[in-house]
């Protein structure tokens, strides 16, 4: 697996903006149910856009900065309103919203059929949002819905992206692939963990995902986990418990043992003490 693990880190080296951008999107939608769609939209289409400007003009600029904001507040748009402050807020956002989001688009020359579909999918979230009692939001209405609830074996993961993020080294999955089942294992983890090489058993296959394509192919139930390793915590306590109890074995034989060879007065007087 050595030539992925090279290719990995030189492209993390090579673009260093995009992982950063990566990481800080993994982190916005870390512990949070974000729709389909817009996991989507901003995995890819905002994902590139980020990545441009700071290319370009710097994190500390005003584009990127107010690029991370728009981003930031639709995931806020796209939460239920219960309060009628809440509400009105959103009313007043979701214009500079969309005009943001199609200007951000319109840079990357992205297709009017992409862009509509998203938006489309996110007025009817926007209407959900400020209804949350009325309407269902866009993501019940169509295939997409199947997509992101896999039936997974072994364990509920809940949250694809999140369990994909937070992937640790040893863990087992099981890949479907032209017909076949594949076992393959967690072998390597890039520092900015953009790249994840699997290796099946003898090391003879090798397969490399990016975290939000390994979320993709268990949502739509080509990759499903076998075994996820104990945590290291666990693992920790797990083994000072089993050395606490080899010591306390060890003492026990050695008072037994040393009552064993003592005199039987000694033994009465060892007893009644």
């Amino acid at each position: 697996m050595q030539p992925e693990v090279d290719a990995g880190l030189a492209a993390e080296t090579r673009d260093a903006d995009r992982s950063r951008v990566r990481g800080l999107i993994r982190d916005k939608f870390s512990g949070i149910d974000v729709p389909f769609d817009v996991r989507v939209f901003v995995g890819t289409v905002w994902a590139d856009y980020l990545t441009r400007l700071r290319e370009t003009e710097g994190t500390r600029s005003e584009t990127y900065i107010a690029a991370v904001k728009v981003m930031d507040d639709m995931l806020w748009s796209i939460a239920a309103k219960r309060r009628a402050g809440q509400r009105a807020r959103l009313s007043t956002m979701i214009p500079s919203i969309v005009r943001s989001l199609r200007a951000g688009a319109a840079a990357l020359r992205v297709g009017d059929e992409q862009m509509q579909r998203f938006l489309d999918a996110l007025y009817d979230l926007h209407m959900a949002a400020i209804k949350p009692e009325g309407v269902k939001p866009a993501l019940a209405r169509d295939s997409c819905v199947t997509a992101v609830k896999p039936a997974l074996s072994h364990k509920e993961i809940g949250n694809l992206y999140d369990f994909a993020t937070d992937l640790i080294l040893g863990t087992w999955l099981m890949i479907e692939r032209d017909g076949a089942r594949l076992n393959v294992q967690l072998r390597w983890i890039s520092p900015w963990r953009a790249t994840y090489v699997f290796t099946s058993r003898s090391g003879s296959v090798v397969i490399v995902f990016t975290p939000e394509e390994l979320a993709w192919e268990m949502s739509t139930g080509r990759v499903t986990l076998i075994l996820e390793p104990v945590p290291l915590f666990d693992r920790a306590m797990s083994a000072t418990l089993d050395y606490l109890a080899g010591q306390k074995a060890k003492q026990d034989a050695a008072e037994a043992a040393a009552n064993t060879a003592l005199p039987p007065i000694a033994t009465a007087i060892a007893a009644a003490a």
